[in-house]
């Protein structure tokens, strides 16, 4: 199995040995099978949190685990005392409009790449 593991901040590459990358900059030469984004693109303003999609799109040759906060989360699902407040809190329509043209969204986090070569059967498959 090959991996990368990527991080903006500085500190998180050198403390677990991550690669420095800004994924609203960066896209992989070439696609992987599984990508994991876990809770990033709140941070990022929308140009950002757009192009990291398409780069995520672009890295993505199969399943996307995405997991990212939204504004409904924020007022009915977060523990306030516990959760970083300080993003950028969009809408889950927001995210799928730009998510819908590469990806088909699975369920319980998971989208599949469209033009990826995964087949579901009919109840696999939210949408």
């Amino acid at each position: 199995m090959h991996y990368v593991s990527t991080d903006v901040s500085e500190y998180a590459c050198k403390q677990y040995a991550h690669d420095q990358r800004d994924i609203s900059q960066w896209a992989p030469g070439k696609p992987f099978d599984l990508v994991v984004c876990h809770g990033v693109l709140q941070y990022l303003n929308n140009e950002q949190a757009s192009a990291a999609i398409l780069n995520l799109a672009t890295a993505t040759g199969h399943l996307l685990y995405l997991e990212v906060p939204t504004k409904h989360d924020h007022e009915h699902v977060i523990d306030a005392g516990s959760t970083d407040l300080d993003c950028h809190w969009r809408s889950g329509d927001w995210y799928r409009r730009r998510l819908a043209p590469h990806f088909l969204q699975v369920g319980a986090g998971l989208w599949a790449q469209r033009s990826g070569a995964v087949p579901f059967y009919e109840l696999e498959s939210c949408c």
